[in-house]
């Protein structure tokens, strides 16, 4: 119970940057598990859930089922820091969604960027963006951050009122430190990608296109637009 309607939504896992945009609706960008699920991009609203524990980007959690067999789970990274101690298993525990619980999916990514996935039967990953599948809403793993919107309608040219996301994580595999639960995805990550939103009024959802514009950053972490820059800060390590 929330009788003091203090919890705005439910259903979020490290939503570490929210961010509005000109329209006042909030968005939160979120880092999914060590699974191949993708990493989301939400609209938030009040009231809503948006899945967690039970989903993850467009994917069920299989460990909310009985016989449940992490071996025969394809999503499942055995170099990941969550195999390794052991943390995918049959669950008995793991408490049952609600019958009645309605959750929102995350804003449907078209590509052509950051929109790879994994082939939960062959075990492949490729870019659904650009063989129009699309996905909710990054490749599992780029770990979102630094959104930002030209709220005011500033920049120029195709900028003009778009959205702005980094990408933390390092898919290079040529690169020291690069991630090797990324790298599979072919995604180098660590980029700046905007986000070309449409809003569909009938079925209250988000889309948008996913653009790379700037690449090679180090670790970058969050993000400021002041006038017509957009400035970004990075670890570097």
């Amino acid at each position: 119970m929330d009788a003091q309607q203090l919890v705005f939504v439910r259903g979020i896992r490290n939503t570490y940057d929210m961010a509005f945009n000109a329209s006042g609706d909030l968005f939160g960008a979120e880092n999914s598990g060590d699974r191949d699920m993708e990493d989301e991009l939400n609209w938030l609203q009040r009231g809503h859930h948006y899945g967690f524990p039970w989903l993850m980007g467009s994917s069920e959690n299989p460990q909310q089922y009985p016989g449940y067999n992490p071996l025969a789970d394809s999503l499942i990274n055995h170099k990941s820091a969550a195999w390794i101690q052991g943390k995918f298993y049959n669950d008995s525990t793991f408490p049952p969604k609600p019958a009645t619980l309605i959750t929102d999916l995350p804003c449907l990514n078209n590509g052509p960027d950051a929109a790879y996935m994994r082939d939960s039967t062959t075990g492949l990953t490729y870019n659904a963006g650009i063989i129009g599948q699309g996905i909710y809403s990054f490749t599992p793993h780029r770990s979102p951050l630094g959104l930002v919107f030209d709220t005011d309608s500033i920049l120029g040219g195709m900028y003009n009122g778009n959205g702005f996301v980094l990408s933390y994580t390092r898919g290079d595999s040529s690169l020291s430190g690069y991630s090797k639960l990324l790298s599979p995805f072919n995604d180098a990550s660590e980029d700046l990608q905007m986000l070309t939103m449409v809003k569909d009024t009938i079925n209250h959802t988000y889309s948008f296109q996913s653009t790379r514009i700037v690449s090679n950053f180090q670790s970058p972490f969050d993000a400021v637009q002041l006038d017509t820059s957009i400035y970004v800060i990075e670890i570097g390590g």
